[in-house]
């Protein structure tokens, strides 16, 4: 009797648990967050971070293809894996500071069906006194097609991008050329148009 009652108070702690909060989206952190302490390699702040992943049925709306909030939330993913990767997020939270999304811009070209498989591509475009501006790209693994596009301004909150950067690498970095980064970025729309037709 004993052991039904304690099985029933877990049962139900585990209920409420997941009606407060969302523990799927909390365990998928602290996945990515062990795994990159386990086995990520590292990489650099300009460097282009990919992250594979597939729509699942749990990600689609009432039109049988992914729920635009579904790409906000595997964009969210693909931020923290490329910021973890780089050492951005430790940089800030070892200076006791912190981040957030400020705004984000977005272009949806096509839409991702049921078990399609794609790959997140983040790319840091730029930064000032305020916030990193980031490239968010969702590429199709079958024929290369960029499905979405979104700009993400990430602001730190206590300390300047520059400073992070500074912290991160010991020295001054060079802010990367937007003209050449836009020309790149315009290079690989035109080659996912060609891939649409």
């Amino acid at each position: 009797m004993l052991v039904l009652i304690l099985f029933s108070l877990l049962c139900l702690g585990v209920a409420i648990t997941f009606t407060v909060l969302d523990i799927w989206y909390l365990s998928l952190l602290a996945i990515i967050y062990c795994r990159w302490r386990l086995a990520s390699p590292k990489t650099k702040v300009l460097e282009e971070s990919i992250r594979y992943n597939w729509v699942l049925p749990s990600d689609l709306d009432h039109l049988w293809h992914m729920n635009n909030g579904r790409f906000a939330r595997k964009a969210d993913f693909a931020r923290y894996w490329y910021m973890l990767s780089c050492g951005l997020m430790q940089t800030i939270w070892n200076n006791k500071h912190s981040t957030m999304m400020t705004s984000s811009s977005w272009r949806f070209r096509r839409s991702l069906k049921l078990w399609e498989r794609f790959a997140i591509r983040t790319r840091m475009l730029c930064w000032d006194d305020h916030a990193f501006y980031l490239e968010q790209q969702f590429i199709s693994c079958q024929d290369g097609f960029v499905h979405a596009v979104v700009l993400v301004q990430h602001h730190i909150i206590g300390m300047s991008p520059s400073e992070v950067i500074q912290t991160l690498y010991g020295r001054q970095v060079r802010l990367p050329n937007l003209s050449q980064r836009a020309q790149q970025r315009g290079e690989r729309q035109e080659s996912g148009e060609r891939g649409e037709r």
